[in-house]
């Protein structure tokens, strides 16, 4: 390769890399597209009485969060016909736009709400993933760290014994 290509690659690499280009393929589909919520319309959300199910607080830097959304997504799919609702809501700070990229490359097909940093005071979160359940829309049970999938099930069907 003469010398004048190579300087012409390496200077039309510089100018890709300088202008943000880093990434050559399609962005993934959004077919959940995150949504931002007030802190007040997402508690409204959870006490409802007919709220039975899972909330997970996490973000999309956390790696054991990342973990742990593959999971939910399975259980979700198989217990939603039963009436168990599971919700993400995203503590990034940087807005749904933050989250909406593993949302999208992990196929999440629950609920998935952003409301920031706030909602860790709010919730007195002291680490992430947090697993909060809720029975008839009252917090029954907070469990910090990331969850195995059998311990995820057994609290899924402890839920689902209580709406019996």
């Amino acid at each position: 390769m003469s010398t004048t290509i190579r300087h012409m690659l390496h200077v039309t690499l510089a100018v890709l890399l300088s202008a943000g280009v880093t990434y050559c393929s399609e962005p993934l589909p959004t077919i959940n597209p995150v949504q931002s919520i007030e802190l007040a319309a997402f508690d409204s959300i959870t006490s409802d009485s007919a709220f039975q199910g899972l909330v997970v607080v996490m973000a999309s830097w956390c790696p054991p969060c990342r973990k742990e959304l593959p999971v939910l997504k399975k259980l979700y799919d198989q217990y939603k016909g039963d009436g168990i609702q599971i919700v993400a809501l995203s503590v990034d700070a940087g807005g749904p736009k933050a989250v909406q990229p593993l949302i999208d490359e992990l196929k999440v097909t629950f609920p998935v709400y952003w409301a920031g940093m706030p909602a860790v005071q709010h919730y007195k979160i002291s680490g992430i993933p947090l697993l909060m359940a809720f029975s008839k829309g009252k917090l029954v049970q907070k469990l910090p760290g990331t969850q195995s999938a059998s311990t995820i099930e057994k609290l899924i069907k402890s839920l689902l014994a209580k709406t019996g």
